[in-house]
């Protein structure tokens, strides 16, 4: 009997590694399918969330700039150095703790046979976390909180002298 070359036998094994690789991918793809939707909306605002802050930085550094009255071309390199990689890298490392957190929802849910919207719960807990953030962000950029104004517009009292009494 004669044996296969070496390079066949590789070939083979990497192949059904693939197989199997294929097979675990196309599972995990099934199991988290439904979590598109939340992924999605907590991607949406951890991005929000990383403008504003770079918007934060170019105001202050803005600030700094006028203070130190330096010319136009010191001033836009003063601005651009400001912005590091370390502060948008927090934001990747952010988005890879929500995520695992979702996730790791999900998985309890499913194995515990849960009725609980965990996943709902935790993208909440997220959402409230970066209107926070966007919100400070925002009042370094405009000086005023953007959820503070609207609140003081909502709660207002209406001018009651053009509405008519209720019988």
């Amino acid at each position: 009997m004669k044996e296969e070359p070496i390079v066949h036998v590789v070939i083979a094994k990497r192949n059904r590694m693939n197989k199997y690789f294929l097979e675990l991918s196309l599972i995990a793809g099934a199991f988290l399918a439904p979590l598109s939707g939340v992924v999605g909306a907590m991607f949406a605002f951890v991005i929000v969330d990383l403008i504003t802050g770079l918007m934060k930085v170019r105001a202050k550094a803005r600030r700094d700039a006028d203070r130190m009255a330096l010319g136009r071309r010191a001033r836009c390199s003063y601005i651009f150095a400001r912005i590091n990689s370390r502060s948008m890298s927090n934001s990747v490392a952010k988005f890879i703790f929500y995520l695992s957190g979702i996730v790791l929802a999900h998985i309890t849910n499913y194995q515990l046979g849960l009725e609980m919207p965990l996943v709902k719960m935790i993208l909440g807990l997220i959402i409230a976390i970066e209107l926070k953030s966007i919100d400070e962000n925002m009042r370094i950029v405009l000086g005023y909180s953007v959820f503070g104004k609207l609140i003081d517009i909502i709660q207002r009292p209406s001018d009651d002298s053009n509405r008519r009494p209720r019988p």
